[in-house]
């Protein structure tokens, strides 16, 4: 057996296990911590030890490889289990897996009682199961306090880690001493950097080609690793490798040695991690990859082609240089590495929660929010996948049914595994009709492997009926209910959807409602299908509302009322109300269309005098109940044609007047007037101001015959006076007139008189008549 780096600390680990329970191994990318920690274990362990992988051929690989390393085939005390395939018994004592059949194994033992050790390999690329793996982890030792767990990474935020395991966990890192790496980039030219990705790796291996080893490139999906094969073999005369999680494994022989024979192995991010290709001197890196996103509409996930981070870019480098010295040919920019994220994106913040909210209840009967996870999960989304749940008939009261937890034990999506459900009702051609466009719909590239996964768990019914196939999907779909209408779909949310052009011809325009099934970049729906709004009434965990919509034209003054069917926001069906009665909720809409109008009430002139009046009452304006007055005001505007509106805002003040005028001494025209009257029979407007004070302004002679400031509330409130020279700007603002005429306007007075003669300047203006041109003095 070839030996590894990480035999090194062989017995540091298994050391380490005898003093903390969590153990965290950063170690170089090809040390063989995949292959020889879980064969160190074995020698000091007797129960299962489960090592986490992130893919399923990644598990596969790795338990091959161990298995060959005891002379064993997989299946014997080395094993693994994933989604479409199991090669393990009960006596395999090692056993890889996918984080997500781990789930499916709590399920069965949520104490992992046959269980002494579990991996989390490749942590640093935090997939949503991952995350979720070791959060259930950190439950599960609440009752298993013997469960070790050690979790490996090449690149790994520490400190992230040291937070969540609040100091108890022990770390082990082995830097091993690297064969130099060379690192090459792509010049920042614009012209080279939008090439397009197939001629960028052709150029790249055209520069490499002749240096020893194999060469290693990583690409983001199966149809790029196709255009490049075909490029390749066209005009390279070296064998061919595929990694890729829909190929299948790659037997990892001696002759990977063997360098006189290279190959040129085109793989995803499967090689980035977890799968060691010996031989490899040169790594060609496209730094992209692709990852799931949430489709905001289906809650499903989709694929979307991103840029890799830097801890990525890292792992793929390294792995030119396991064996020797190596050169990693990035087709980027070095200015483009430097600017991306250092770590990716954690997957449980970019995807649904549902199927998570039901699995913390199933097995642990325990909500969401009882869970610690290393990416603290947007609560927004929380609240999201809760609705969308409750939508499908699975969450009542805030908590899975019993439903949702027996669908639960299925590896379905609970979208999924509710439209299984529902066609398991039906016969046998029904049943086939969903399995068959649900493999179409969500895994086309393996659909009969779907096909089979799904016989598995679900069967037909043999005494079921025909039943339309489109039903049975709207079963999972409920809250993807759409209304067409010009080419646009009206969501029952309120979105409006347009339709790709690619169905244009696919669809019949006159047909109402469709449930929405898949939507592209552009957010045009690409897939959807049609419903008959009869099948709606068959949902009894769906109701449909029926409400009274109302209507208040505020400029008219009239009422419409219709009786309304609908489906969140989609209407489905309208009728007439005639001869109304103003029932509380017509009176309550009518209050509240108002309100606005009302409201404005509170800044005029007209209620904040009353506000100047507050303070000499026992009561507060904020005390009087507004809501029941103005709603019995509203049936007398709708029943009475001559009440309207400025009527009820009259009356609304003289109601707050007199709930302050707790004695009834004052009237509220008489003591608040919205005027001052002049001698000369001049009404000028008194401004209520709370901050400024209450004040009025007019010419100085309109104030001749006063000896003081007039006041209000019986004297208690004096009125502050803006006295306007013709220029009609202040000459003098002030609450002592007599002061004013015996000192500054004798002042003033010359001035005045030579500057505007026109005026009347009154040699004793207290005692004169308010009149303010010259020649109509007598």
């Amino acid at each position: 057996m070839h030996s590894f780096p990480i035999d090194s600390i062989k017995d540091k680990i298994l050391d380490s296990l005898d003093v903390v329970d969590f153990l965290v191994i950063k170690s170089t990318p090809g040390s063989g911590k995949t292959t020889r920690v879980p064969l160190f274990l074995k020698e000091k362990y007797q129960k299962k030890i489960y090592v986490l992988e992130p893919r399923k051929l990644a598990a596969k690989l790795a338990s091959t490889f161990v298995a060959r390393s005891l002379g064993e085939v997989p299946g014997q005390s080395v094993g693994h289990i994933f989604k479409y395939e199991r090669v393990a018994s009960d006596k395999t004592q090692i056993v890889f897996l996918t984080e997500g059949t781990f789930l499916r194994i709590l399920a069965s033992d949520p104490k992992l009682s046959d269980c002494d050790v579990i991996i989390l390999d490749e942590f640093h690329e935090r997939h949503y199961y991952t995350d979720v793996a070791l959060s259930f982890l950190l439950k599960i030792k609440e009752t298993n306090p013997n469960l070790k767990i050690i979790i490996m990474s090449a690149t790994i935020n520490l400190t992230e880690l040291d937070v969540l395991l609040q100091g108890k966990a022990k770390t082990l890192e082995l830097n091993e001493s690297k064969h130099t790496l060379k690192l090459d980039y792509l010049p920042n030219d614009t012209l080279v950097l939008k090439d397009p990705l197939e001629r960028k790796v052709y150029n790249a291996l055209s520069s490499v080609i002749n240096r020893p080893g194999h060469v290693l490139i990583f690409l983001p999906g199966m149809f790029e690793i196709k255009k490049c094969e075909e490029i390749i073999q066209n005009n390279f005369n070296f064998e061919v490798i595929i990694l890729h999680g829909e190929v299948g494994g790659v037997d990892i022989t001696d002759e990977y040695y063997d360098l006189s024979k290279k190959k040129i192995i085109l793989s995803t991010n499967i090689a980035e991690s977890s799968v060691t290709i010996p031989g490899v001197r040169t790594v060609i890196d496209s730094g992209l990859h692709k990852i799931n996103k949430l489709n905001p509409v289906t809650r499903l996930p989709f694929v979307e082609l991103r840029k890799i981070s830097q801890s990525s870019a890292i792992q793929r480098a390294n792995r030119a240089s396991r064996e020797d010295a190596g050169l990693a040919f990035r087709l980027y920019s070095e200015f483009d590495y430097q600017g991306r994220d250092q770590f990716d994106t954690p997957e449980i913040n970019r995807v649904d929660l549902s199927e998570l909210m039901i699995t913390t209840a199933d097995i642990f009967n325990r909500g969401i929010e009882d869970f610690t996870f290393l990416a603290p999960l947007k609560e927004s989304e929380v609240i999201k996948s809760k609705k969308y749940l409750e939508e499908i008939g699975l969450f009542e009261e805030g908590k899975p049914n019993a439903a949702a937890k027996r669908l639960s034990r299925f590896p379905f999506h609970p979208r999924i595994s509710k439209i299984l459900d529902e066609a398991s009702k039906g016969n046998e051609r029904s049943f086939n009709n969903v399995v068959n466009y649900l493999a179409d719909l969500i895994e086309p590239k393996s659909s009969y492997r779907f096909k089979t996964l799904v016989k598995n768990f679900f069967k037909p019914n043999p005494k079921g009926v025909d039943i339309d196939f489109e039903k049975i999907i709207l079963y999972g779909y409920i809250d993807q209910i759409a209304k067409l209408k010009n080419h646009q779909l009206i969501h029952m949310s309120g979105e409006t959807y347009a339709v790709s052009p690619k169905l244009s011809g696919d669809i019949d325009p006159n047909h109402a409602l469709w449930i929405i099934l898949d939507l592209d970049n552009r957010n045009q729906v690409t897939r959807m299908l049609p419903i008959e709004e009869d099948w709606l009434y068959d949902l009894p965990f769906f109701p449909i509302e029926d409400s009274k919509q109302i209507d208040f034209d505020t400029d008219n003054f009239r009422l419409s009322v219709e009786q309304v069917s609908r489906i969140g926001a989609i209407v489905l069906s309208k009728e007439k109300i005639t001869n109304n009665k103003l029932t509380p909720d017509i009176v309550e809409f009518v209050a509240r269309k108002l309100l606005p109008s009302f409201k404005a009430k509170f800044e005029s002139d007209t209620f904040k005098r009353l506000q100047v009046f507050e303070k000499y009452s026992e009561n507060k304006i904020d005390d009087f109940e507004i809501a029941p007055w103005f709603k019995n005001q509203v049936e007398y505007l709708l029943g009475d044609s001559s009440y309207n509106l400025e009527t009820i805002l009259d009356a609304f003040v003289l109601e707050v007047f007199n709930y302050l005028n707790t004695d009834q001494a004052y009237d509220l025209e008489v003591d608040l007037p919205l005027s001052l009257q002049l001698n000369d029979k001049r009404k000028v407007t008194i401004n209520y101001d709370v901050t400024n004070g209450i004040h009025c302004e007019s010419y100085i002679q309109d104030f001749y015959g006063l000896a003081s400031v007039p006041s209000i509330l019986k004297g208690k409130e004096k009125i502050k006076i803006h006295l306007l020279g013709p220029h009609k700007r202040a000459l003098q603002v002030t609450m002592d007139l007599m002061s004013f005429w015996e000192k500054t306007y004798k002042e003033l007075y010359g001035e005045l008189k030579r500057d505007y003669p026109r005026h009347h300047w009154a040699l004793d203006p207290k005692n004169a008549k308010p009149i303010l041109l010259l020649k109509n003095v007598k």
